[in-house]
């Protein structure tokens, strides 16, 4: 508005004076007054309208006579208003480039404080003039102290600083990309690790480098995590040349096992034999010999699964074979082992996931022979089985004279220890049983008299009843002597007593060709108790139950011994048999002196068993299992937890 006015006021002297420079070039002032905003077309369209209303007043003032003079003041308006417009628009258009620049520096700085690394700049002489608001939030200092201050690689862990430094002068005289790992301190107070990576910025003109621009990441779980791998590649490496000695040490020893001549080593395959399992346990089967024995089909493909892969020279040549092949060629059910005694059981093994199985057998020499063995089968989870047997012929015949002599001596010693309790009993019970005599026939006599005297038949009633009760003292008085034995009393684990009486009745089991099985709880408190004295308890029940076993048929003949907690502070251990069972009559008098049902018996190991178990403060009992068979149970106090700890 002030514009317009101004134009009007200049255009109506100009009319009236004619065209006057020092008037006329107020039409500046004009233009710069209606270009007050940042449009450029509004200036040159203000400038047309000055020029148009300069020539109007030249034009109406000078029109019948123009001069020089009216001529050159018009030109020099006109030539004052253009330079106006021109420069107010060249001014227009620094002052837009100055606000464009100052957007574009505030979008780069946007830019660089949104970017999650750590931004940096320097001038070409390396003096940092620049740092993002990345760097403030990490390292808790503000970016114009550190770029006033020069303070910005303060931060940098001081064991860094040099490193970083040659860096960094090597890059600025090569002029090459700068990069470096260091440690920088975290606002928190820890330090991290950090990569700065740091490149040129070159004059597009003169190729010199104007400054350099660069930034740090974090990346200290990657070094962490390359440090620990590191590291564990080292351990690796370390236990891979361990390894690889014992490695060697072990294929020496196995090497020396398997060139012995007096060790017999084989590799086996069951993977066949395995598969064959796995269907069982997933039918349901939890017998394992029981089914197999009472499905002999299936028995034979499990033992024609077994493949024999190698032998040592040990073998082929002890059994009389011409090479290693002749044997290896052979499945076990063609003759060299008894394979019911020796593979029934591997197969147990490998059907509950037991790793392990030792037990004893025989290989069936080329001449037809047989030589006994114990063996030892490491099972391995692909299929794979290592047996080491070892010749034990002259232990069994060894173990054949002792097994006879103790027999005999057995025999010996019982038969003088019956003597001897007969003449000891006959000699103690001699007197009463004499008195007891005579006091009857002089009882009868009195009652025989036609006025008995009942005074006197009273008195003799009543030594006989002194008499009797003598006589039962004095069989009390022999049954303590048999079986009160004081032994020092100990600290024993059940279930490891229970597995070392399998172990001494292993001949008598394999003997009868029974399965007897230790059924164990995972808890069992030991118990104080005559070591011996209990150990001969459970040898006298394993023994009856394995005796008990002869008229059932082979797959059923299985005993079983369970160990585990009973009730109010005792120990239950119970022997079960799957033979025909106890007899009514015979289960009411099973402990009586003296009975036996066996030929060659003396009836007095049930009742040495009973005493001997109620004399260490526990009781046997004996009963019928639902299911067929019998059962001989009998428990034991635990001993008490401090006496346990202190042992």
């Amino acid at each position: 508005m002030a514009a317009a006015s101004l134009a009007c006021v200049i255009f109506a002297i100009d009319l009236r004076h004619g065209v006057d420079s020092s008037v006329a070039v107020l039409y500046a002032l004009v233009v710069v007054l209606g270009s007050m905003g940042t449009v450029q077309r509004v200036t040159w369209s203000w400038a047309g309208i000055c020029a148009v209303l300069a020539g109007a007043s030249y034009a109406w003032a000078y029109k019948d006579a123009p001069d020089f003079t009216s001529t050159y003041k018009l030109a020099f308006a006109l030539v004052a208003i253009a330079i106006t417009a021109s420069l107010v628009t060249s001014r227009k258009r620094l002052v837009l480039a100055q606000v464009k620049l100052e957007d574009s520096r505030r979008e780069q700085r946007i830019l660089a404080d949104s970017v999650p690394q750590i931004l940096w700049g320097t001038d070409a002489s390396g003096q940092c003039n620049f740092l993002n608001a990345r760097y403030a939030e990490y390292t808790g200092i503000s970016v114009d102290d550190a770029v006033r201050a020069k303070s910005w690689v303060e931060p940098v862990h001081p064991e860094d600083r040099p490193g970083m430094l040659r860096l960094w002068l090597a890059a600025r005289a090569s002029g090459n990309e700068f990069r470096a790992h260091c440690r920088v301190r975290h606002r928190d107070g820890t330090y991290r690790w950090m990569h700065s990576i740091g490149r040129p910025v070159r004059s597009p003109e003169t190729g010199e480098i104007v400054r350099w621009m660069g930034g740090l990441s974090d990346v200290d779980d990657e070094f962490k995590a390359q440090k620990r791998i590191q590291k564990l590649n080292r351990e690796l490496e370390d236990l891979v040349a361990q390894r690889t000695v014992e490695l060697q040490e072990t294929r020496w020893r196995f090497r020396s096992l398997y060139e012995d001549p007096n060790i017999f080593v084989a590799e086996q395959n069951w993977s066949e034999s395995g598969a064959i399992l796995d269907d069982l346990r997933a039918k349901g089967v939890t017998n394992l010999r029981s089914y197999l024995l009472g499905n002999p089909e299936v028995l034979q493909a499990c033992l024609a699964g077994v493949r024999t892969v190698d032998v040592n020279d040990a073998i082929w040549r002890k059994l009389g074979y011409e090479s290693k092949a002749d044997l290896v060629t052979k499945a076990p059910r063609d003759g060299v082992v008894d394979a019911v005694a020796a593979l029934l059981p591997q197969l147990e093994a490998l059907f509950e996931g037991r790793d392990y199985v030792t037990s004893t057998t025989a290989l069936v020499r080329a001449d037809g022979g047989r030589m006994p063995v114990i063996f030892a089968v490491n099972l391995m989870p692909d299929g794979t089985a290592y047996a080491t047997l070892f010749d034990i012929t002259d232990r069994e015949a060894a173990s054949e004279l002792m097994a006879a002599a103790q027999q005999e001596l057995a025999r010996a010693n019982r038969v003088a220890t019956v003597g001897a309790l007969s003449i000891s009993i006959a000699h103690e019970l001699n007197q009463p049983i004499a008195s007891i005599s005579v006091d009857i026939e002089t009882g009868l006599r009195m009652l025989a008299k036609d006025e008995p005297d009942y005074d006197m038949v009273a008195r003799i009633l009543a030594r006989l009843r002194r008499n009797a009760g003598r006589l039962a003292s004095i069989v009390q008085q022999t049954r303590d002597q048999i079986t009160n034995h004081q032994r020092r009393l100990e600290l024993v684990d059940l279930t490891a007593l229970t597995e070392e009486t399998r172990l001494l009745l292993e001949r008598e089991v394999v003997a009868r060709r029974a399965v007897v099985k230790i059924r164990a709880a995972s808890s069992v408190p030991r118990v104080l108790v005559d070591r011996i004295a209990l150990q001969q308890v459970l040898v006298n029940l394993i023994v009856n139950a394995l005796d008990a076993l002869a008229a059932v048929p082979e797959q059923k003949r299985n005993v079983e011994v369970s160990v585990e907690p009973g009730e109010e502070g005792h120990v239950r251990v119970r022997v079960a048999d799957t033979g025909p069972g106890i007899h009514d009559d015979v289960l009411a008098k099973i402990f009586t002196p003296f009975f036996t049902t066996k030929p060659d018996g003396i009836g007095m190991g049930l009742q040495i068993c009973r005493t001997t178990v109620e004399r260490l403060g526990g009781e046997l009992h004996v009963t019928n299992l639902p299911e067929g068979g019998a059962s001989f149970e009998f428990t034991l106090p635990a001993a008490a937890s401090e006496m346990a700890e202190a042992c």
